[in-house]
């Protein structure tokens, strides 16, 4: 059982199905070409869909599965030195938080995740305002990714790697195209 955002009212129990959770996580370990030199943070509850992508895609690949500490969770100063500290390389984060980061960074004198690839994002909607923050604090080394997917189909079905940006900062990123094999 898994349990939706409650975006729409309380949160809903959803029965979670294995072929979805299969499907996502091999799509991800293919799309991303991951392998056992993948760091990948456990940042959601477990409640959530999005933990069994964090557990298992880096169990799979061969690479390690990162816990921060309840001080790292809590404290967007701390998650990013955690973040930097264990070498991350890959993370997934709802666009608030995304926020909370880009805001920690913007106060520091030298903002580098050296070792980060790749941010997933998903689970609300991401603004071309929050992408053009976070290119003037961190450029474009680390790749952005947009992912969508309700509760119901046990994980995101769309994914839109992030090159342009809409023209206006109120614009919201596209959720891009559906993931391989659906439709």
């Amino acid at each position: 059982l898994l349990f939706t955002s409650g975006s729409t009212g309380a949160p809903k129990a959803i029965v979670g199905r294995h072929a979805g959770l299969q499907h996502f996580i091999h799509w991800e370990l293919k799309e991303f070409a991951l392998d056992a030199s993948c760091r990948i943070s456990l940042l959601a509850a477990p409640t959530f869909d999005v933990s069994l992508r964090d557990i298992f895609v880096p169990l799979l690949a061969g690479g390690t599965l990162c816990i921060p500490t309840p001080n790292a969770r809590e404290q967007p100063h701390a998650l990013i030195d955690w973040l930097a500290d264990v070498r991350i390389t890959q993370m997934h984060c709802v666009p608030s938080l995304f926020r909370l980061l880009i805001a920690e960074l913007e106060s520091r004198d030298v903002a580098d995740l050296p070792d980060l690839q790749r941010i997933l994002l998903a689970g609300e909607p991401l603004y071309a305002r929050d992408v053009r923050r976070w290119r003037r604090v961190m450029g474009e080394r680390i790749e952005l990714v947009n992912l969508y997917g309700p509760t119901e189909t046990t994980l995101a079905k769309m994914f839109h790697r992030i090159a342009a940006i809409p023209e206006t900062d109120n614009g919201i990123v596209p959720l891009g195209r559906p993931i391989d094999d659906t439709e």
